[in-house]
């Protein structure tokens, strides 16, 4: 029940309500208090998120990020829209963005994040070059674009690994799946055409990046870019 007050409210219960995750973490580097959205989002239990260093439940590649922010947030730096990667219990990969602020007089941060996985999964694919497993994958796909057989298990099989390592491998290192991956290179793809000025319709440059047809062409990179691929080319030729 929400206690009210002439002049104040129950801040703890607030926070339990909020669809933000909201915590506490301490200078030692462990979490002092969660609210329910946290327990929700990762999975884990309340003893088990509390018991555990916060690094640990970041994605290995992005511990030593966060850990380079904890220690600028401590020196009083605030920290707005801090992206990264944390691991669920099940292992899915979820991007959070944080705000972290300093609390000195008690040598505590207090920190919300939002999921924002979605909007990242949206978002157009840019090669890692310091991956050479991406880099393989993103090479397959580009020498196989026009082929009717691009698959999972085509991509399997060059990869010289099973299905399931490789949903599990694209999940670990970008919280999506191989398919998803392979769709937003054939837009990276099609996003080159586009720049070179060579083509001039929308389904010459569908066909060149592989897509079965224009429309669904049209249609994803209207969601990644905002805007249709006829008002891009329109935009080049003026």
């Amino acid at each position: 029940m929400l206690l009210l007050t002439k002049d104040k409210f129950d801040y703890d219960y607030f926070i339990e309500l909020s669809p933000d995750l909201v915590c506490v973490g301490g200078h030692d580097g462990f979490f002092k208090k969660v609210n329910a959205a946290v327990l929700k989002t990762l999975g884990y239990t309340e003893h088990e998120l509390l018991s555990r260093p916060i690094t640990s439940f970041a994605h290995p590649e992005d511990q030593q990020a966060m850990n380079e922010q904890l220690d600028s947030v401590l020196t009083t730096e605030e920290a707005l829209n801090f992206e990264n990667r944390h691991l669920t219990k099940t292992g899915e990969a979820i991007w959070l963005s944080w705000t972290m602020v300093p609390v000195q007089r008690d040598q505590l941060i207090f920190a919300t994040a939002q999921n924002i996985s979605h909007r990242k999964k949206t978002e157009l694919y840019r090669p890692r070059p310091e991956n050479p497993w991406l880099r393989k994958f993103e090479a397959i796909v580009r020498a196989n674009l026009w082929n009717n057989h691009l698959n999972i298990r085509l991509l399997s099989d060059e990869l010289a690994m099973s299905e399931r390592q490789l949903f599990r491998e694209v999940q670990q290192l970008l919280g999506t799946t191989p398919n998803h991956l392979v769709r937003s290179i054939r837009l990276q793809v099609a996003s080159e055409a586009i720049a070179t000025g060579k083509y001039r319709t929308v389904s010459e440059i569908a066909h060149f990046a592989g897509f079965k047809t224009a429309a669904y062409f049209n249609k994803l990179f209207k969601e990644v870019y905002g805007s249709d691929v006829l008002q891009v080319l329109s935009i080049r030729k003026s």
